[in-house]
């Protein structure tokens, strides 16, 4: 006997069980990639963390902005705000877009690329990019009642 189909849920219920593990990696990336972006805003601000020191102004309230969308977005996601899915796509997109942006700056800047700033930017593009593809998978899809 096969059993009935779980009821689709509404806005404001958890999503299905098998959905969780989903959202909860999805959070998770998002919040380690607004972490990352705290950390590299405050360390070009000028402060000193684990012996970096890089100030740079430019980049410092850019990272600020996109850590806050992120967060934004995060807590979307463990909130299940009913357009929860909607929001967590457009705040990795955002940081994607901002991520392309610093990479550029720190490829064709004075002084020429310096090989941490690459491997920063081109760690955050791959963390964010799986982000955006688990949000597009049918898991993701599917989680995003």
């Amino acid at each position: 006997m096969s059993q009935p189909a779980s009821p689709a849920t509404t806005p404001g219920q958890l999503t299905p069980s098998h959905d969780r593990p989903t959202l909860t990696l999805i959070a998770g990336l998002m919040a380690a990639s607004a972490a990352m972006l705290v950390i590299a805003s405050i360390v070009h601000f000028g402060a000193t963390i684990g012996g970096l020191h890089d100030p740079f102004r430019d980049a410092a309230v850019p990272e600020a902005v996109i850590a806050s969308v992120l967060a934004c977005g995060v807590a979307a996601v463990v909130l299940r705000l009913t357009k929860a899915w909607g929001i967590a796509v457009g705040a990795t997109v955002f940081a994607v877009a901002g991520f392309l942006v610093g990479l550029r700056c720190t490829l064709v800047g004075e002084g020429g690329p310096r090989m941490g700033d690459v491997a920063y930017h081109a760690g955050g593009l791959a963390l964010l990019l799986t982000t955006l593809a688990l949000l597009l998978s049918p898991a993701g899809r599917r989680a995003r009642s």
